[in-house]
């Protein structure tokens, strides 16, 4: 049986519902992260995105200055096994989710150098 399940299309139906919150994308870093809702799919194939190859599973994403303007939604706490998130350098702006508070192997995020707003949420990570 593969150990591709429905928690790794999960994660990459997190990665797709961020990107659609993203309005300015100009060095087209998002156009690998699209997905058709076949179980079995994942997002390891995603740019700026590493996997744990044998689950298949997001563990860290780096899209730091790469210009992006957009909103950082919610719905990347889902991505449960992820350890790290660098997202620094870009114009993402709102607030801070509280999604992040929820991903329990989350050790480092990077939300630096944008147009956040929001209580820092790093005191609750360590």
């Amino acid at each position: 049986m593969s150990r591709i399940d429905g928690y790794s299309l999960k994660d990459a139906q997190a990665l797709v519902a961020f990107r659609a919150t993203v309005w300015y994308d100009p060095l087209n870093i998002f156009a690998s992260w699209h997905v058709t809702g076949v179980v079995g799919e994942h997002a390891c194939n995603f740019k700026g995105v590493e996997c744990d190859r044998n689950l298949y599973r997001i563990k860290y994403v780096d899209i730091s200055g790469c210009q992006l303007r957009g909103i950082v939604p919610a719905v990347l706490g889902n991505i449960t096994l992820a350890w790290g998130f660098n997202l620094s350098n870009n114009e993402f702006m709102g607030p801070i989710p509280r999604g992040f508070g929820r991903m329990p192997n989350l050790k480092y995020l990077d939300l630096s150098n944008n147009l956040l707003t929001g209580k820092s949420i790093c005191n609750t990570l360590i």
